[in-house]
């Protein structure tokens, strides 16, 4: 959880991040994820994980709303 919510929060393009914690544990971890810093080493893993620019998982991409890809506000 601390390392996803971190994640959305290190995108340029999200203002914020809307959770539901089930557990206090999980809320525990989205308040550590605040004082997380991403570093070039993370980017570089994510990179790995789904390459810029392409989906993570295969199939329809609505045309609409094509993806273009992250951009991280630290770490890069």
């Amino acid at each position: 959880g601390q390392f996803a919510v971190a994640w959305v929060l290190n995108s340029a393009f999200v203002t914020s991040v809307i959770a539901g914690p089930r557990t206090e544990a999980q809320w525990d971890d989205y308040i550590r994820a605040l004082d997380y810093r991403f570093t070039a080493e993370d980017e570089a893993l994510i990179d790995r994980l789904v390459v810029s620019g392409h989906p993570s998982t295969p199939g329809y991409n609505d045309p609409a709303y094509p993806i273009e890809g992250r951009r991280a506000r630290t770490g890069s």
